[in-house]
C-alpha cells in the first residue's frame, strides 16, 4: 500500500480592526499559519495553507470598523512525518484556548503591524487519512485460472458436442 498524507482541517474566527484589509494581506495569512505553528513544533509551516474571508455579519459599513474574519486552514502532514506529528498537531489545536491562540497569533502578526482583537471561535479539528485505493478491480495477468489442459478439454468437448448435433 502507498503511504498517504494525513490532512488536518478546521477554521478559526477572529475579530480584527479591519477585516477586509486583513484578508487582503497575504502576509497576514502567512502570519496566521506561523501563529498556528507556535502551538506545536511538529507543525511545519510549509505543510499548511489558509483562506481568509471577512464576515461582517451582513452589516453595511461606510467606514472600516472592527469585525470578523474566518480563516479556514488545511495542514497536509506528509507520510514521512509519521502519525505522531499529525496527532501532536491535532492535539495542540484542539487543546488550545482562545486567549492562548490570540497571543500566539499576535506574536506572529506584530512584525507586519496587524493584530487580533479576539479569537471568537476555534472549530472542531477534522483529520482525514488520505488513501489511494484503486477505483476499479485490477486484473492480475500473473494468476490466470485457466490452464492449457483445461483449455484443451473445453475445445475437445466443444468439438464433440458439435459432432453429436449432426
Amino acid at each position: 500500500a502507498t503511504e498517504t498524507p494525513t490532512v488536518i482541517t478546521g477554521s478559526v474566527t477572529l475579530r480584527v480592526p479591519d477585516p477586509a484589509g486583513f484578508c487582503a494581506n497575504a502576509s497576514a495569512i502567512d502570519a496566521f499559519i506561523a501563529g498556528l505553528a507556535k502551538l506545536n513544533s511538529a507543525l511545519n509551516v510549509s505543510w499548511a495553507k489558509a483562506e481568509c474571508s471577512a464576515s461582517d455579519g451582513g452589516a453595511r459599513r461606510l467606514t472600516a470598523a472592527a469585525g470578523g474574519v474566518v480563516i479556514k486552514y488545511t495542514i497536509t502532514v506528509p507520510p514521512s512525518a509519521g502519525t505522531t506529528a499529525a496527532d501532536a498537531i491535532k492535539s495542540a489545536i484542539t487543546n488550545t484556548n482562545k486567549a492562548d491562540l490570540k497571543e500566539k497569533l499576535n506574536e506572529a502578526l506584530k512584525d507586519i503591524g496587524l493584530k487580533v482583537l479576539e479569537v471568537t471561535d476555534i472549530s472542531k479539528v477534522e483529520v482525514e487519512k488520505k488513501t489511494t485505493t484503486p477505483k476499479h478491480a485490477t486484473y492480475n495477468a500473473a494468476t490466470p485460472s485457466c490452464t492449457a489442459s483445461a483449455a484443451a478439454a473445453i475445445v475437445t468437448l466443444g468439438v464433440a458436442s458439435m459432432w453429436l448435433q449432426f
